[in-house]
């Protein structure tokens, strides 16, 4: 360290160490000052210059005896100043105490005001002469959240629990202090005492004459490593000092004069470190204990890189973003980070007696940084392969949850014990011959093995049986309402947890105090569904059951079902993209019930795409294509591309699901929207192969151009098409009177006849009327809202198409053949270019007949 004395004094008391320290440390690392280190301790003070000479830095620095309760020492200070220095620059008034030394409140209570708030102010006061005769005079007085009155009254606040009173009040005064050093000596506003005689002129406003103004600051350095109490410590999430004194640094420089005379908290967001995407690094969290939280009610972590190819031990959070209007604040390394409330409650939930390292998405992805995002994103179906165990955060206790869930965790451990994840076949040939449904003619002993090689006793299903059905005693039934509620968590509803709980070999349900295993969750709703299926069969024969059965028929639902069987079923069946998007949009994820569709949502809709590629077999032919994570597109160019890739690889028959039109979206007319559920489609979905298996445009299957560019955008779309017939004149949307939810097959019959017909030209006879119906039925009729029999429109020359499409179609549209497509589409003119309205059933074509003869030319969509 030079003994050259700096241009800037500055003098910091409490300097020894902490906050105060780490000052010094940075001012004398720019060379350009000159520190005197207040300390009341000698021995600790000179201890800590010995610390700092040892460095070598190019700034100079000496020690000050200076205890702010001692008059003698605040005079002797400035006089010292005054003598071997001429002037002050900076007053950095930080010496302070949190825990008081007294026998009772009252000599803490004025002990905390002397250190904290009186010695400051006659300090401040002394040192103001030379102060004025800096060039740039600062007062910055480190003050404290905990004597912020909004913060004391504020439930949410970290600090609302913490009583501290002679801080609190000392702090409070310290402020109050600054703020009238800032009106006197900031604004220069002349300040008088209310016991002296009126002038008879208010001068409250006036400028005095030509002082120096002095820039006061007020700051509040958040929860950081010092010594003022046992808690201010790392290890319970504080901040380090060098990182507090970063900002404090800023109020020096003046970057931050604007806010001069202003409570200045340091609200220091957490400051990401880049990853190595060479090395596929991603961040974990280390979640510290309850223990080590600020007040036992602010969650604290640490976070730290590794790579994924390390495979580092961890856990993975699944849970729902929710609201981000209302933030919450935890601490991630000491600095504020802000959360959702959902993710804060889950914070508060999953907390262990110990630090565990658990992955985040939203704390370990930079959220704000699109490149890293993408990249991240496309790894994340590695980190949930690669972890130990998902924790699926599914809400706080309500609705009775924590009984639900010991429930579950009793019907599960039975079914375990019985095989039945493995196999319900026994189970369900027992329980139909106890309830008389049917009637065993092979060996159904009273002890027998499942298929697990367990051997099993009949009196265990008998007991199961009356368990779930509540046939003896209702005393111990589950109220199938609280079951509904949990059923319908906003977490069922996300899309990025079929990846979540899919991908990982462990994963436990967590929902407030209560956990259950993945494995038995499954086991207990497979229970459900087992003898949600026996009531079934008692309704068929017209058998009564009471109403807790026929309730338990109406809330089952069969996208939480699939959705925890989902690791079970992946192991054995490969899903391609465009599976994963029809499934999300219209079948099984979809689906509700009583024809109500609601796919899985995403907060940002390009993650109706994304969210899947993490599960898909064809994730790196996507890639070469221009389909991987990318948040510097926008959602249109996200959904242009992911079709553009989908018709390159000859997926033709997606343009089914482009019906109607619905006006501007900034979507191409052959684009899906994948954020709406999609409409329904004249065939059911498996892979690319549709069911029935139409084929209306024969053999002609190659003839279809899709032009990218070099970056994988779409230049052109030319598909090749055969004009059979155009629209001269609309007919009605049919809706048949309500139906039961079981019809035989004479009624089905009969609504499917009255829509088989010809206007031009009656049928032959009876049984190519029943053709015609029969094919019909496959032409998107299906129970629709309130029940009703609808979704068909028919048309002339025996042409049906699906509501939604008719909604939009005009006459003068072209019903044309499609290569490679196995219905007709209707399309629409516009220019030189065509845009599609939706997809037609006509009866007689729908294998091929048109597609010989005839002219096939290409045409653009736009």
């Amino acid at each position: 360290m030079t003994s050259v004395i700096a241009k800037e004094i500055a003098l910091i008391t409490g300097a020894n160490s902490g906050i105060g320290f780490e000052i010094a440390h940075q001012l004398l690392q720019k060379g350009t000052y000159h520190v005197l280190l207040g300390s009341r301790n000698i021995s600790r003070g000179s201890t800590a210059l010995q610390d700092l000479q040892a460095r070598n830095l190019p700034g100079s620095a000496e020690l000050m005896h200076l205890d702010v309760q001692s008059d003698d020492h605040i005079n002797q200070a400035a006089a010292h100043i005054r003598e071997k220095h001429g002037k002050l620059d900076i007053l950095f008034n930080n010496a302070a105490v949190a825990l008081p030394e007294g026998a009772t409140e009252r000599e803490r209570m004025a002990a905390a005001f002397d250190i904290n708030a009186t010695g400051p102010w006659l300090l401040a006061k002394a040192l103001i002469p030379l102060l004025k005769r800096s060039e740039n005079p600062r007062i910055i007085n480190i003050s404290s959240g905990a004597g912020s009155i909004g913060r004391r009254l504020f439930p949410e606040s970290p600090m609302y629990k913490i009583q501290g009173i002679p801080y609190r009040a000392s702090k409070v005064a310290f402020n109050m202090l600054t703020a009238c050093l800032y009106v006197e000596f900031g604004l220069g506003v002349k300040q008088t005492d209310a016991t002296e005689p009126e002038s008879g002129k208010d001068d409250a406003g006036a400028i005095g004459g030509t002082d120096k103004k002095i820039k006061v600051f007020c700051y509040d350095p958040g929860f950081t490593v010092s010594n003022l109490g046992p808690y201010n410590k790392q290890e319970f999430g504080a901040r380090s000092a060098e990182k507090t004194v970063d900002s404090v640094v800023e109020l020096v420089e003046g970057k931050r004069d604007a806010e001069v005379g202003k409570f200045i908290h340091n609200s220091v967001a957490f400051h990401y470190q880049q990853l190595n995407r060479s090395r596929r690094e991603i961040r974990l969290l280390e979640l510290l204990p309850k223990t080590q939280w600020r007040n036992n009610c602010q969650p604290a972590c640490r976070l730290f890189h590794t790579s994924l190819d390390k495979h580092p031990p961890y856990l993975a959070l699944s849970y729902v973003w929710g609201d981000k209007s209302d933030p919450r604040r935890i601490l991630v390394d000491g600095c504020t980070f802000e959360v959702t409330r959902n993710l804060f409650e889950a914070l508060s939930g999953i907390v262990e007696s110990e630090s565990f390292i658990i992955w985040i998405d939203a704390i370990c992805i930079n959220q704000v940084d699109d490149e890293e995002k993408g990249w991240q994103v496309a790894l994340m179906g590695d980190i949930y392969r690669q972890t130990s165990e998902v924790i699926a955060w599914l809400g706080p206790s309500a609705h009775n949850s924590d009984a639900v869930l010991e429930h579950l965790d009793i019907l599960g451990s039975i079914s375990e014990s019985l095989g039945l994840p493995t196999d319900t076949s026994l189970c369900l040939t027992a329980w139909k011959v106890m309830l008389g449904i049917a009637s065993h003619e092979g060996d159904l002993t009273e002890s027998t093995s499942n298929p697990a090689g367990l051997s099993i006793s009949l009196h265990a299903f008998e007991i199961l049986l009356y368990i779930m059905g509540g046939f003896q005693s209702h005393r111990y039934l589950l109220r199938l309402s609280d079951l509904d509620h949990l059923f319908r968590r906003q977490w069922w509803s996300r899309i990025w947890v079929l990846q979540e709980i899919t991908l990982p070999e462990q994963a436990r349900m967590v929902c407030g105090a209560k956990r259950i295993s993945r494995r038995r969750f499954h086991a207990a709703l497979k229970v459900f569904y087992a003898f949600a299926g026996i009531i079934s069969k008692l309704a068929m024969q017209h058998r009564s059951f009471s109403d807790y059965q026929q309730e338990l028929l109406t809330i089952m639902s069969p996208k939480v079902y699939l959705m925890v069987s989902m690791s079970q079923i992946y192991q054995q069946q490969d899903y391609s993209l465009l599976l994963m998007l029809r499934t999300n949009s219209y079948n099984s994820f979809a689906y509700i019930g009583n024809g109500v569709q609601q796919p899985l949502g995403a907060t940002d809709p390009r993650d109706k795409v994304f969210a899947l590629l993490g599960l898909v077999n064809d994730k790196d032919s996507l890639e070469a294509l221009g389909v991987f994570p990318d948040y510097t597109k926008s959602k249109e160019e996200v959904y242009t591309t992911t079709m553009t890739a989908m018709l390159r690889k000859g997926h033709i028959s997606l343009l089914s699901i482009c019906c109607g039109i619905e006006g501007p979206n900034g979507l191409p007319s052959w684009v899906p929207d994948w954020s709406k559920p999609d409409p329904p489609m004249l065939q059911l979905v498996g892979d690319d192969r549709l069911f029935p298996t139409f084929n209306a445009c024969g053999s002609k299957k190659e003839h279809n151009f899709v032009l990218p560019s070099k970056d994988c955008k779409l230049e052109k779309l030319l598909v090749y098409v055969k004009q059979v017939d155009e629209v001269l004149q609309l007919g009605h949307v049919s809706r048949l009177p309500s139906m039961p939810r079981a019809v035989s097959p004479v009624e089905w019959l009969d609504v499917m006849l009255q829509l088989a017909y010809y206007v031009e030209k009656p049928y032959l006879d009876v049984k190519e009327r029943m053709q015609t119906a029969a094919r019909a039925s496959h032409a998107g009729m299906r129970i629709g809202k309130n029940n009703m029999l609808q979704r068909a429109c028919e048309f002339p020359e025996a042409l049906t198409i699906l509501e939604e499409a008719s909604m939009s179609v005009k006459e003068g549209d072209l019903i044309v053949l499609v290569s490679g497509a196995q219905t007709p589409f209707i399309l629409r003119r516009t220019g030189t270019k065509y845009m599609v309205v939706g997809e037609a059933y006509i009866d007689g074509i729908m294998d091929g007949e048109a597609a010989e003869g005839g002219e096939w030319f290409h045409i653009e969509l736009e």
